[in-house]
């Protein structure tokens, strides 16, 4: 006791904070006065853990940002969204956390990292990229790898200063030499771009392997691409799918999605619709946007699944309102032609035209179709042609054939034929069966091109045999009943007549009607001619206008009308029609 009285304490407990030996030796003054009160005491302790807390709170955000960084789920909107919701769990407000580690950056390069953060994304402050960019810079030089990689991106996408591809490079190199993870997978993207330094896919290649066996998500999934399109590497498209299972596993949405592709197509596997029907409402569930698109496709042409072109029409929508550019011109054609919602042409203009805004090809060149043919929008062939010229240069075939037929007729530009034949040529190189039947065409008739009736006949056969497109069919039975360059054979001719009439398609109507009339390669049908005839005009075909007026002067397949021929000859007449004119 007399030893208390003389001063002697106990030693403190090795580990114990100042902060707690502070107060207990103060609790120890010999003289009562010298002690503090209790209310002070009890102060002193709630600052201490409120301390505590805020430096716990502190080193949970930076354990998580350290973990969701080095496999490759970093998102900037997740991780925001845990800073808060981490704060608010532990009772704070995001203003006392910003200013504790105000006070406490001096020397704490982590403290510095996070603020700067809290500068970037207006957490507890006000929005400062300068400050960002200035702490990200401090805590770099102070050695903090995180800060490296996060000045690194400051440059890379302007944050706070100027954007410096160079700069970024530099700096997630040397991040990546001192083993962060993100930086080593961010390398790979700039080699596999050519960003900041020349392209090099086998380097991006490496790359993207060395973080994938540090288990970086994104870097698992970049591999896979690699190995599917023979990036760097020999393609591999059943190491691609196996490493996208890899990532998907670990719950990389969009690796979900690149899994289900793989099944849609056959990619690394047997095309198997319902899995990827599956994949892609699996991931479509977390918002994942190319999975909403593909999945609302899957809806529309019953890929996996029943069709359900309401369901189509609603997650299309709901992808292009966050501005994916597929859904959007899938939306508009949805809107153009009444797919599960009312037509309206004007909508329809407006997202192709919202869409092709983005650089969306197909929006492009339907822009260019509707201005041509007035679809939500005044006829414009000046604008029209503009479109098809912008979409053809990227390659999109059915630009390249509406450009060159631009040139043939003479659509918003001056005529000529020679760019038409050449246009038609370069689509019909790739296989575009419009472009293979106008070649036909141009080679018969001599557009832009010497008359070559063999060479007509080949592309006609060609065309028609890829079974897309009517009129090369037509002309492919034309040439059988006229013998073009082909034995006359007036029953093949009929036979090719009757297959494009069935769906629609008027000349062939028009022709299979004189066939009938005439009993060209069948039995005589008066009366199927006149019906063939009457289709045919009311669907605007000119000469089977004159041919209706022709049948009821003549009494063929129908009661005589006189009355009834005059005005039809008159209607053919009047748009040009030589016969029309000579019978009236």
């Amino acid at each position: 006791m007399f030893e208390i009285l003389n001063g002697k304490r106990e030693t403190p407990v090795p580990g114990t904070p100042n902060e707690y030996i502070n107060i207990y030796t103060k609790c120890w003054q010999y003289n009562q006065d010298d002690r503090p009160e209790m209310k002070q005491v009890l102060d002193d302790l709630k600052s201490i853990k409120i301390e505590n807390n805020n430096e716990i709170i502190i080193n949970e955000l930076l354990f998580q940002y350290d973990n969701f960084s080095r496999k490759g789920i970093y998102k900037r909107v997740d991780f925001i969204k845990f800073i808060k919701e981490h704060i608010t769990l532990n009772n704070k407000n995001e203003y006392e956390i910003f200013n504790y580690l105000l006070n406490n950056k001096d020397n704490n390069p982590q403290n510095i990292f996070l603020l700067a953060i809290f500068y970037q994304y207006e957490i507890g402050t006000e929005r400062s990229e300068i400050n960002a960019f200035e702490l990200y810079k401090e805590a770099s030089e102070r050695g903090y790898i995180n800060a490296l990689y996060q000045f690194g991106v400051c440059h890379d996408y302007g944050i706070g200063t100027e954007k410096n591809k160079s700069k970024a490079f530099e700096l997630y190199k040397r991040a990546s030499e001192k083993g962060h993870i993100k930086s080593t997978h961010k390398l790979g993207i700039y080699y596999c771009n050519g960003i900041g330094i020349e392209k090099n896919e086998i380097k991006a290649f490496e790359l993207y392997k060395k973080s994938a066996e540090e288990g970086h998500f994104n870097s698992i999934y970049q591999l896979g691409f690699c190995y599917q399109h023979g990036i760097g590497t020999e393609k591999n498209e059943n190491k691609a799918l196996s490493l996208y299972k890899k990532a998907a596993e670990k719950g990389l949405i969009k690796s979900i999605n690149f899994t289900g592709y793989c099944y849609q197509y056959g990619i690394g596997t047997i095309i198997d619709e319902f899995q990827a029907f599956q994949l892609y409402h699996r991931a479509a569930i977390e918002s994942h946007i190319v999975s909403v698109y593909n999945l609302g496709y899957c809806y529309q042409y019953g890929i996996g699944t029943e069709i359900n072109k309401i369901k189509a029409f609603g997650l299309y929508k709901e992808a292009a309102e966050k501005g994916h550019d597929f859904a959007m011109h899938n939306l508009g054609e949805c809107y153009q032609y009444g797919v599960g919602t009312k037509r309206n042409e004007t909508k329809a203009f407006e997202l192709y035209k919202a869409a092709s805004d983005k650089g969306n090809v197909d929006s492009i060149y339907h822009i260019g179709y509707c201005y041509q043919f007035g679809i939500g929008i005044e006829i414009n062939e000046v604008k029209a042609f503009e479109s098809y010229k912008k979409a053809a240069r990227e390659l999109l075939f059915d630009s390249v054939y509406r450009f060159g037929y631009c040139y043939q007729h003479g659509i918003g530009t001056e005529k000529n034929e020679t760019k038409a034949f050449d246009l038609y040529k370069v689509a019909a190189n790739w296989e575009h069966i419009a472009s293979i039947n106008s070649l036909g065409e141009c080679y018969q008739y001599g557009i832009g091109t010497e008359i070559n009736k063999t060479k007509a006949f080949e592309f006609y056969k060609k065309a028609a045999d890829k079974g897309d497109s009517h009129f090369s069919t037509y002309s492919f039975g034309y040439c059988y009943q006229y013998g073009i360059e082909t034995g006359k054979n007036k029953n093949k001719a009929i036979k090719l007549y009757k297959k494009t009439a069935e769906k629609g398609y008027i000349a062939s109507l028009n022709n299979l009607g004189k066939c009938y009339q005439y009993g060209i390669g069948t039995e005589m049908n008066k009366a199927e001619a006149f019906k063939l005839f009457e289709n045919a005009s009311q669907k605007g075909h000119l000469d089977s206008i004159y041919q209706l007026g022709f049948c009821y002067q003549h009494e063929i397949g129908t009661e005589k009308n006189e009355i009834r021929a005059f005005e039809l000859y008159k209607k053919a007449a009047n748009k040009g029609h030589i016969n029309a004119i000579n019978n009236l």
